[in-house]
């Protein structure tokens, strides 16, 4: 193997999206906090409607 060159792999394009998704933290961290909100709403609703179908299903 002396003398060949290694392999060279391919570049992964999702590497470059990567290195692109880079934002400042303040960005970030507005970013975080939305998908907070986020999660935090659509949980209450599940319960909301976890509510509603015991109520039917019970017949509260």
């Amino acid at each position: 193997m002396s003398g060949q060159e290694p392999k060279r792999r391919r570049p992964n394009p999702m590497d470059e999206r990567r290195e692109k998704r880079k934002l400042p933290p303040r960005q970030e961290q507005s970013l975080g906090e939305r998908a907070k909100r986020k999660s935090l709403a659509f949980f209450a609703s599940v319960r909301e409607r976890l509510q509603y179908v015991k109520a039917v299903i019970f017949g509260q």
